[in-house]
Parts: structure tokens; sequence; C-alpha cells
């Protein structure tokens, strides 16, 4: 269950980054949000990403009973 939730919020970091590039080169006008949204909205990605990279990574670590 942890190993889908981290992959599901990693390929949303992918695809926020790769929306980040290609927006840069579309008129402003097709963008979704402002500037300041998405710098935000990645920020809060890449740290719930942070968070479950690494509780997924202790998880493993655990001496199993």
């Amino acid at each position: 269950m942890a190993e889908g939730f981290t992959s599901v919020v990693l390929l949303l970091v992918v695809a926020a980054v790769a929306w980040i590039a290609v927006a840069d080169a579309l008129p402003v006008s097709w963008r979704l949000l402002s500037v300041e949204a998405e710098i935000l909205g990645i920020l809060a990605l890449l740290t719930v990403a942070l968070g479950a990279v690494s509780a997924l990574a202790l998880l493993h670590t655990r001496h199993r009973l």
C-alpha cells in the first residue's frame, strides 16, 4: 500500500515538473494557474514525496519479527 502511494506521488511530481517545462513555452493565456500557485503546488508535491519516500525507506529497514 505504501509503495503504491509513493509511486503515485512521484508520478505526480514528474508530471508537474513536465508541465512547468512545457508551460514555459506556451502563451500565458494557456496556463492553468498563476505561476505562484504552480510553485506552491510543486513545493507541496515535493514535500509529500519526500515524506512518502522517507517513510517507505524506514518501513523497509525495520526488522520483521
